[in-house]
């Protein structure tokens, strides 16, 4: 465990408060209890069996201005588009289903794909990647509304042949801006299998702006579970972080790799969650918050990627969770970080001093449950909870998905949830699939102020676009909720 007094980093820490935590829905502390806010039957759209590890992304399907709708996939194998009119009405707009017979999906990694205006002709895209009967994936740029296939590309990637969570096949497509343009455009493809794969660029037509295809030596091992897009060097165009930060043009300017693993091409060599903010106001340029598989985190400058603090390891998960405003009491945002030898999480300050210790708190992003936006809520999708970080409580929505759910998801299913603003609050929901049902929780009570959807802000639509929901949980780029409606 990091103590002051193992650490030269924590030195000066005069004291570690110890907070309790509970996973009880009844301990909520400060944070509102969910309540069941719509009930969608999906039954009569399809056999239960079909959406069995089904996965859901989210925004405006049918163009009419609203981004609730959604789309449900189980990998490559199916998936269906619906128009969601916020109430408790849901109309199917298309489905499609592969040409052959695919494996079931893993349960801890899912496709993820892309719904966004990509060629910015005001008619909303979903872009993917899609098995044929040729054995290979093409990626496609669907019209959203009606799932007709606008642009393809044959891809050098084989088709998911083993449902095994080391070596299903994982694809997933977000959108960037590489080239610095007025709205984000860039496609940013990255393929994983049995921790080997590679990253794509593509522009609004599939035209390939670049790849990592010529950057191995011989072996290929994984660039990154995510592309975290940042604009590390203020020139407006993003740079993708992994255990290389690529340049807006694929060029490396770093490797965030552990220098005596430089010579290895280790399984676990890659980046498991990046972040860059304004982290040290009284330094100049941005910082730079990563977590190295098996290792450590770090903050470096986010342009020089020169060291600024570095955790003690262990040669275990030592790994960053979040970062946000948990505390008021402290000037400045919060860490939390996973400590594996004590199995406790930790509550830093952004120069890496212990503030608190709790019991293990879990991965997420920020979200607005209260809709007070002065203080963070994080949300771990995977286990379905809401977390109030300084009081160490956990508040697991997954307990009232199983109190008004008709059939509890099936065995060897995990329940992955979703946080969005979906009904129409500005507060941010929590919307839970099973393989038939669409069950929507939010906050108990009235919201405290009266401001706009978050959807109005082009960070959040992008975040939402971007958002991984399977075994790492994250929003790209990260939402600042004090700069969403309101100025604190």
């Amino acid at each position: 465990m990091f103590h002051p007094s193992r650490a030269p980093l924590f030195a000066g820490v005069a004291a570690v408060a110890v907070l309790a935590a509970s996973a009880a829905v009844a301990e909520t502390g400060r944070l509102p209890e969910p309540q069941l806010l719509r009930h969608i039957d999906l039954s009569p759209f399809a056999d239960s069996a079909l959406y069995y590890r089904a996965h859901a992304q989210f925004g405006d399907l049918n163009n009419d201005g609203h981004p609730r709708d959604f789309i449900r996939f189980v990998n490559s194998n199916r998936m269906q588009a619906f128009a969601y009119d916020g109430a408790d009405s849901v109309e199917l707009l298309w489905e499609y289903e592969a040409p052959i017979d695919l494996p079931t999906p893993s349960n801890r990694y899912f496709f993820k794909y892309l719904i966004w205006d990509v060629d910015l002709d005001g008619e909303t895209e979903i872009v993917g990647g899609f098995a044929t009967d040729t054995g290979q994936v093409e990626m496609r740029v669907l019209d959203a509304a009606t799932g007709a296939v606008e642009r393809s590309l044959a891809m050098p990637i084989d088709n998911p042949w083993l449902s095994s969570p080391a070596r299903a096949l994982r694809l997933k497509v977000f959108i960037g801006n590489l080239r610095g343009l007025d709205t984000p455009q860039d496609i940013v493809l990255v393929e994983e299998r049995a921790s080997n794969g590679d990253i794509w660029v593509f522009d609004a037509d599939l035209n390939v702006l670049w790849d990592t295809l010529g950057d191995h030596d011989e072996k290929k091992t994984i660039y990154t579970h995510y592309p975290w897009l940042y604009d590390v060097d203020a020139d407006g165009r993003d740079e993708i972080i992994g255990n290389w930060v690529l340049d807006d043009d694929g060029s490396r300017l770093a490797r965030l790799t552990p220098w005596p693993w430089h010579a290895e091409d280790h399984y676990w060599d890659h980046i498991d969650i990046a972040m860059v903010d304004d982290f040290l106001p009284e330094r100049t340029g941005l910082e730079l918050l990563y977590s190295h598989e098996w290792l450590q985190a770090a903050m470096v400058d986010a342009r020089t990627f020169e060291p600024i603090w570095r955790l003690p390891h262990t040669h275990a998960d030592v790994m960053l969770y979040a970062a946000g405003e948990y505390d008021l009491d402290n000037p400045g945002q919060e860490l939390v970080v996973f400590d594996p030898d004590s199995e406790t999480s930790l509550i830093l300050d952004v120069n890496g001093n212990v503030l608190a210790e709790t019991e293990e708190l879990r991965r997420g992003f920020n979200i607005d449950w209260d809709g007070d936006r002065s203080v963070d809520e994080l949300f771990n999708a995977r286990r379905g909870a809401i977390i109030d970080v300084m009081a160490g409580i956990e508040m697991r929505v997954r307990d009232a998905y199983r109190d008004h759910a008709n059939d509890q998801q099936a065995e060897g299913m995990r329940l992955y949830m979703h946080a969005l603003d979906i009904v129409g609050d500005y507060r941010e929901e929590v919307v839970a699939f099973d393989e038939n049902e669409m069950l929507i929780f939010g906050a108990a009570g009235d919201a405290p102020a009266d401001l706009p959807s978050p959807w109005t802000d082009p960070a959040y639509r992008q975040a939402i676009a971007n958002m991984t929901t399977d075994n790492h949980t994250d929003r790209l780029p990260r939402v600042d909720w004090r700069t969403i409606g309101l100025d604190y």
